[in-house]
């Protein structure tokens, strides 16, 4: 287990689990208190899980791979479904609803594609408002907005079922090679967002639409999420280190290194 290179995890809410995918198609859940881990997914074929997500109550998690399929699992029930989907793309992000009901994807071709979480049910597919392609998504509290960041082209607030946008702005908060990762509080005052490659991450107050502060994280980012409370933020690197900010300060309060909790559970 994560023998060879973590493509992507993510922590849950309680900062007790992560979920971690690895390059060989392989879904695990790991308790790091205990250092348990369980395999959810292993695909057959030859093709690598590039991202993943949990719910906000620890329930669900669910991961996406190079090849553009989607699972998603109950780890309580040792579950796992492969959701339909109508287009044929790459999955650059996944994330799920503050009520842990619906699914979002954000693909490569610059789509997305929203589920019902527990029916597994395809909601809706299609392009957003974004000149360019949209890179990183995230519902807002409501779970029929949607908070996007296209490629170098800035912030966008939309509806789901219309797509009608609400709001645009945010632009020359980006880095030059466009944002790989995007969250929200859960009582929607505060986004985040980060440039994977200049290692920058924003924190956005989306009530008076402007810029509260920047964060320098150390290693490239591969992912971030806020606390249920919104009073941390956690960021996932490309060291499989996991590193926690506190969001009124911007410091940084704890370091957790997922590999180094692996080797030593394999010593053990």
């Amino acid at each position: 287990m994560l023998r060879d290179s973590l493509n992507h995890a993510t922590l849950s809410p309680d900062a007790k689990t992560v979920v971690a995918a690895t390059c060989t198609g392989e879904l695990w859940w790991i308790d790091l208190e205990t250092a348990a881990a369980t395999e959810l997914v292993k695909l057959d074929e030859l093709s690598p899980f590039m991202t993943t997500a949990i719910s906000d109550d620890g329930g669900l998690m669910a991961g996406a791979t190079e090849g553009g399929k989607i699972y998603i699992c109950n780890p309580t029930r040792g579950s796992a479904k492969q959701l339909p989907q109508s287009i044929n793309s790459a999955i650059h992000r996944l994330h799920f609803s503050d009520d842990n009901r619906k699914l979002l994807c954000v693909r490569t071709d610059g789509s997305i594609g929203v589920w019902d979480a527990e029916s597994a049910e395809l909601l809706g597919e299609g392009k957003n408002n974004h000149e360019l392609k949209m890179t990183a998504a995230a519902f807002l509290p409501d779970a029929n907005r949607v908070i996007s960041m296209a490629d170098r082209g800035g912030l966008r607030i939309w509806e789901i079922a219309s797509k009608t946008e609400h709001w645009c702005g945010a632009q020359g908060t980006y880095g030059s090679h466009g944002i790989s990762a995007l969250d929200v509080t859960a009582n929607g005052t505060l986004a985040a967002w980060g440039d994977a490659l200049t290692r920058r991450i924003v924190i956005w107050d989306l009530d008076n639409q402007h810029m509260r502060y920047e964060i320098e994280n150390p290693s490239l980012i591969l992912n971030l999420q806020f606390s249920p409370d919104g009073k941390s933020l956690a960021v996932a690197g490309l060291e499989s280190i996991v590193r926690v900010y506190d969001v009124s300060t911007g410091k940084e309060t704890h370091r957790i290194d997922v590999q180094q909790i692996h080797e030593t559970r394999v010593r053990t």
